[in-house]
C-alpha cells in the first residue's frame, strides 16, 4: 500500500504511526507508533513525536522539535524551531516522583515564535487566536 504523505530516506516511521494525506517529514524525524499527525502538516528536520502526541491538519512544525505524549496540536498550529513540548509538570533527573503527567495544547491557529529554545520543559501551553502564551510554569492552572 502506497503512502500518501511523503518522507525524507533518513525519516523513523514507526509502523502504527498515522499520517495525513500530504504531510511531509523530513531529515532524520522519528515519528512513534500510536503518534497521529494531520493532513498537509510539515515536520522539520530533526523532530521526534513520541507515542500519543497528536497533531491536526495543516499544522508546520520546524526544525529540532520535541513533541512529547499527551501533546495535543489543533488545526493551522505554527511551532518555531527548537521548542520542546512536554507533559511533566515537575521533571526529575534522579529521585523519583510518580507520573505527574499532564496533557499539553495547542489551540487552533495558534503559533509558537521559539520562545522555548532549548528550555528544559514547557508546561501547559495554550495557542490560539493570533497570540501566543506559554513557557515555564511552577504550577498548572
Amino acid at each position: 500500500m502506497k503512502n500518501n504523505y511523503w518522507k525524507h530516506k533518513t525519516a523513523e516511521i514507526e509502523k502504527g504511526a498515522n499520517i495525513g494525506k500530504g504531510t511531509k517529514i523530513w531529515h532524520h524525524c522519528q515519528i512513534k507508533k500510536g503518534a497521529v499527525i494531520g493532513n498537509d502538516c510539515t515536520v522539520g528536520h530533526n523532530c521526534f513525536i513520541a507515542e500519543g502526541a497528536v497533531i491536526g491538519n495543516n499544522v508546520k512544525i520546524q526544525s529540532n522539535t520535541d513533541i512529547w505524549d499527551k501533546v495535543v496540536l489543533q488545526d493551522y498550529v505554527f511551532v518555531g524551531p527548537s521548542a520542546v513540548f512536554t507533559n511533566d509538570k515537575n521533571p526529575r533527573s534522579k529521585y523519583p516522583k510518580g507520573r505527574q503527567m499532564d496533557s499539553n495544547f495547542g489551540e487552533r491557529g495558534g503559533y509558537n515564535r521559539g520562545k522555548c529554545h532549548n528550555c528544559l520543559r514547557c508546561c501547559c501551553w495554550q495557542m490560539g487566536n493570533g497570540r501566543s502564551r506559554g513557557g515555564y510554569k511552577e504550577r498548572c492552572d
